[in-house]
């Protein structure tokens, strides 16, 4: 089974690149045998020349012809035009929903079958599958059309196979058992049944009374758990999390929270991947954009992940308009302030929940303190230039950040994205 798989996944089109988008069958004796692979091969065969093979193929040559997939000249040399060219692979077989399976073998424990392909292979991984997304997303070319499950990932390697243990909450250690607790209705005492055995007998340590009948002399209002290492009493449990893969420890608030959706193609998306448009807009610096706040967040949590080194660095900067009333001004998608930051900082990350517009890029320690000037020069300047546009605001405030990637966490995640005090949406 192994040998059938991996020869089937060294000639599939998504791998080999002079296969291009040719269909692949494969015999019905590998039927039930190829594990995910079997959602991405076009059928099983027992004879090339089998009617059913043949209008298979007629078929897919027929989608290529209809929906203008054009001969791809480009080398499938990179990350992005392998994940591209899946794209194109599944769209030429009018597939276009996709839809994640779970899976025991997944990173984030949904798969979707001809991504996985190319994560199994080592040629992508979950940081660049997820930054894809979220860019085909912005760009319109797909959309979510029905929400999964949340799932919660590794806020260091951003994998799922997490173990979740119960701990004591003074020692941290998980050596602890639970035990009911019984309440003596005549003398009140309240304490552990362990406190209670004697002979195998439940007395009082109280007051000295055996207790015969539940409900009459006693009754078990709820249980306590004890500490074997540190004897302390306790009656919930911490929790910590355990990554299977990279052997770290988190706590359950520390943990990346991840929604997993199912997609679909739109028109828009189905050109751009037919076309080479696709490739014009996909294959270099799929990190940065105009995005929502939500999508900026995970892309800051990803790019937090990828960073070459711990001592890499965010700089970060947000910035809104003031109106003449005082009230912080809306931003809307296509507003003239969101266009000139976008053009001034187009090796950004950029980003707007309707109130702020936000910027981030990763930098080398040695580069912070230049970036963190250039940013600063390119906010005064926009400030002063948008004064001559005579609109509606006062003015323009911002704030400039740089932040360790090591300090980045889910609670500077959330306190970036300060609560404006009013919106005037006029």
């Amino acid at each position: 089974m192994f040998q059938n798989y991996h020869s089937v996944f060294s000639i599939h089109p998504l791998m080999e690149k002079s296969a291009g988008l040719k269909p692949i069958f494969v015999t019905d004796k590998l039927r039930t045998k190829l594990g995910i692979l079997a959602e991405v091969i076009d059928g099983y065969a027992d004879s090339p020349t089998s009617p059913g093979v043949t209008n298979k193929i007629e078929k897919i040559y027929q989608n290529i012809q209809e929906m203008g997939i054009v001969h791809q000249t480009v080398l499938i040399d990179t990350k992005e035009s392998a994940l591209i060219h899946s794209f194109r692979f599944v769209i030429a077989r009018k597939q276009f929903k996709m839809t994640p399976l779970l899976s025991v073998g997944s990173t984030s424990g949904y798969v979707t079958p001809f991504i996985e392909i190319l994560e199994r292979a080592g040629i992508i991984d979950i940081t660049l599958r997820k930054l894809f997304q979220l860019k085909l997303i912005e760009l319109g070319y797909i959309r979510q059309t029905r929400f999964l499950n949340k799932v919660y990932l590794c806020p260091k390697c951003q994998h799922s196979h997490i173990l979740f243990v119960e701990v004591c909450p003074n020692c941290k250690t998980s050596d602890i058992q639970s035990q009911a607790v019984i309440h003596h209705f005549r003398c009140a005492n309240v304490s552990p049944e362990t406190t209670y055995m004697t002979d195998g007998m439940l007395k009082c340590p109280k007051c000295g009374k055996y207790l015969r009948h539940i409900g009459v002399d006693y009754d078990r209002p709820t249980d306590i758990y004890i500490c074997n290492s540190c004897t302390h009493h306790f009656t919930t449990p911490d929790m910590k999390a355990i990554c299977t893969r990279c052997k770290e420890t988190f706590s359950t608030v520390q943990l990346v929270p991840y929604d997993i959706y199912e997609f679909e193609f739109t028109s828009k998306g189905v050109h751009a991947f037919a076309s080479n448009e696709a490739y014009l807009t996909l294959q270099k610096d799929i990190e940065v954009g105009i995005s929502s706040y939500e999508n900026f967040a995970d892309s800051l949590r990803m790019l937090a992940g990828i960073s070459h080194s711990d001592e890499d660095y965010f700089v970060l900067g947000r910035l809104w308009m003031m109106g003449k009333n005082g009230m912080v001004l809306s931003v809307r998608p296509d507003h003239i302030i969101l266009q000139y930051v976008y053009m001034r900082f187009k090796n950004f990350k950029v980003a707007t929940d309707g109130r702020m517009i936000y910027i981030a890029q990763v930098v080398s320690a040695d580069d912070e303190k230049l970036q963190n000037a250039f940013v600063h020069e390119q906010f005064a300047k926009l400030q002063s230039e948008i004064m001559t546009l005579k609109l509606e605001y006062v003015n323009i405030q911002y704030e400039i950040f740089s932040v360790l990637k090591s300090d980045f966490d889910e609670r500077f995640v959330k306190d970036f994205q300060i609560v404006a005090p009013a919106i005037d949406i006029d």
